[in-house]
């Protein structure tokens, strides 16, 4: 019930993903493209996927930005689509691989209820539906398996007596599930999610930083400090997928919504902050809209330029970036 996934690993040029064929009138199609850029290696991941479910059709799109390596980003392109469907009651496309019995990755079980993030401007509450608790516990369940791969990579090391790399890094994570007209919303990290409503720019996510002062106050009373506006002085995020050296005070729960789709709601970004380092949430939408949508409308294009644009103004950074369209 999981169809072909469509995913960027490396530069790639921007490709765009209609409608599977005899769809309704409405459904999504997606743009992805992603670029090195001035980096020495790719460490971002994005995908798309058409999906049914038992409910009717849905729609997959996830962007994932590793740091201290792309092996956390890697593996959750890889399995966080058999994670969820697991949880879906479909068939996972993949085996399943590790843990998940419920345990966070960080030795901590996950709480009874997804948290309380703030409000988004869009009005978007908190998701309390199933795919919203699906979606929190996918992403326990998909940290538990990095946390899996991270003790692999140790067991090789000390069984070949060579210094090796152990650590799996981490990365940021967003997955957007769209059913029916409500998009639901996962994400950890300052990866982030934007919508076009109206022709104007609504941000969706919380960009999850160690100077926010909710997630300070929490590094600081698990023990940790902020400095430089990072973990402990060294990490810039302080949730993720992965990360396991900063634990307890880097958490991989997620932000969690269920944010309902308006006629006018034309068009979903998810970007690194590769993109948002030096694009307003206003100038991303504005050029999506303007090349993504209307007679004239190229969704191959606007992917395109967005990235092209965001190193045209120096972004030192992977940028990556996916379109989820709507009629």
């Amino acid at each position: 019930r999981f169809g072909h996934a469509w995913t960027c690993m490396h530069d790639t040029p921007a490709q765009h993903i209609a409608p599977p064929l005899h769809a309704p009138r409405g459904t999504p199609s997606f743009t992805l493209c992603a670029r090195t850029g001035m980096r020495p290696y790719m460490e971002d991941r994005c995908m798309a996927q058409h999906c049914a479910l038992d409910s009717g059709r849905a729609h997959l799109a996830a962007l994932y930005d590793g740091h201290n390596g792309s092996h956390a980003a890697a593996l959750a392109v890889e399995q966080m689509v058999s994670v969820i469907a697991e949880r879906m009651g479909s068939p996972p496309p993949s085996p399943p691989l590790g843990d998940e019995s419920g345990v966070d990755g960080r030795g901590e079980r996950a709480p009874a209820a997804a948290p309380d993030g703030p409000r988004d401007h869009a009005g978007a509450e908190p998701g309390r539906v199933e795919l919203g608790r699906i979606l929190y516990d996918s992403f326990s369940a998909m940290n538990a398996r990095v946390l899996e791969r991270s003790d692999e990579l140790a067991r090789e090391a000390e069984a070949s007596g060579r210094v090796q790399q152990t650590s799996v890094g981490g990365t940021t994570a967003i997955v957007c599930v769209l059913s029916g007209a409500v998009a639901h919303v996962a994400a950890v990290g300052d990866s982030r999610a934007v919508l076009a409503r109206a022709g104007r720019a609504v941000r969706i996510t919380v960009d999850h930083k160690p100077r926010l002062p909710a997630e300070e106050e929490r590094i600081v009373a698990c023990g940790g400090f902020v400095n430089r506006g990072r973990v402990h002085g060294i990490l810039s995020v302080s949730r993720s997928l992965g990360d396991f050296e900063f634990a307890p005070y880097v958490l991989a729960e997620p932000q969690v919504l269920a944010v309902p789709l308006m006629a006018d709601d034309r068009c979903l970004l998810l970007a690194s902050d590769g993109l948002w380092d030096v694009l307003t949430d206003d100038e991303a939408v504005e050029i999506a809209l303007r090349i993504g949508t209307g007679p004239a409308a190229d969704p191959t294009a606007a992917g395109q330029h967005l990235v092209d644009e965001a190193l045209r103004r120096g972004s030192r950074d992977n940028v990556s970036v996916v379109c989820v369209f709507r009629d």
